[in-house]
């Protein structure tokens, strides 16, 4: 699968990106047809998208991944530290907002609506119930884990309504759309 950028060397090694580079390895190795941007942020106001994926005759997917393992304690989110619990912002309305942004961008460039999955992939947490009952809750889809990823986003894909599911014309022109929103200067 064609991803853009290529992932900056220094990230590679930085340990507080490897959850984020499990997602990227799954997808650049994946021979699915589609397109991945990686790291999209469609204005000044907006949180940064960590991934934009379309897979070819499937679906249109906005990926927000979260490395230490988490937690909810009482419905509040929590990472897991050697220093103990750290309580963080919910990253499922993270997740939602960013994956919002490539179907209000599409609709604004190209004057198309699409249906866009929110997915918050969580690549060191084990499969936890309060987790996936708090997602559903906020319609977003929660993979954890990052093996077989792209496989596992069309399994998804069986649990929702997609109606127009996106041709190989429709992916390059929606991912050429967002382009220019791709973060200038990874680090």
């Amino acid at each position: 699968m064609l991803i853009q950028p290529e992932s900056p060397p220094l990230r590679r090694r930085d340990p507080l990106r490897l959850a984020e580079l499990q997602v990227y390895n799954e997808c650049m190795q994946s021979d699915r047809a589609g397109r991945v941007l990686y790291e999209v942020k469609t204005s000044l106001n907006t949180p940064e998208l960590d991934f934009a994926v379309w897979l070819e005759d499937v679906a249109i997917f906005g990926i927000q991944v979260n490395g230490p393992p988490h937690a909810i304690h009482r419905g509040e989110w929590q990472r897991i530290t050697n220093d103990g619990l750290v309580d963080i912002p919910c990253p499922l309305k993270l997740t939602w907002d960013t994956a919002l942004q490539i179907r209000e961008t599409v609709k604004r460039r190209l004057s198309r609506k699409v249906f866009v999955l929110a997915v918050l992939v969580l690549p060191d947490v084990e499969p936890d119930p309060d987790i996936e009952a708090r997602a559903a809750d906020d319609r977003v889809d929660v993979l954890f884990g990052s093996h077989n990823l792209v496989e596992r986003l069309v399994e998804l894909v069986q649990h929702h309504e997609i109606f127009n599911p996106p041709g190989a014309w429709l992916v390059d022109k929606m991912a050429d759309a967002l382009m220019p929103f791709l973060a200038a200067t990874p680090s």
